[in-house]
């Protein structure tokens, strides 16, 4: 998931958006409460997630913030997003998501809202996720391809956490 940036930061920036949308879902066997409890309970973030650390404010215009690396102190990688709309047990919003990576910046600029929406499905949650604002540059190919990825890969901890 990391080392895309690696190659990115040495690309000169551009501010181009086209919209490319990752959507992706996965039906959990578990109920809507318990799959929307592990998308915003900190410790659980960082269990599923494999995190150093996790900050949720759980509410209109709170914060959903992670990081990743060998130590809280020490970061390699930081999300940071404002949560633009949240619904219990149904819908979270992330929006003005940023990127902190310690080898330097994405070298374009981003306009991210992913979307995770809840649905009741026979014994589980089926939770879908729709992520757009990718810019559509060739400059921003190798990093919506680890998007798409890096989004299965988070589906599935979250699935198997859970079951």
């Amino acid at each position: 998931m990391i080392s895309i940036f690696n190659l990115l930061i040495l690309i000169p920036k551009f501010h181009s958006f086209v919209a490319r949308i990752i959507q992706k879902e996965i039906f959990i066997n578990k109920g809507k409460g318990h799959v929307f409890q592990a998308l915003l309970t900190p410790t659980k973030i960082c269990k599923w997630w494999n995190a150093v650390s996790a900050i949720v404010v759980p509410k209109r215009n709170g914060i959903f913030t992670v990081a990743w690396g060998p130590s809280i102190d020490s970061p390699d990688y930081i999300i940071i997003s404002k949560i633009k709309e949240i619904v219990q047990n149904r819908l979270i919003v992330l929006t003005s998501i940023d990127y902190y990576y310690k080898l330097g910046d994405i070298p374009f600029h981003t306009n991210l809202e992913s979307r995770l929406t809840l649905k009741k499905s026979k014994n589980g949650t089926l939770l879908q996720l729709t992520s757009t604002g990718f810019p559509d540059d060739k400059i921003a190919d190798d990093f919506y391809k680890a998007s798409c990825e890096d989004w299965e890969d988070a589906l599935q901890s979250v699935k198997l956490f859970l079951e």
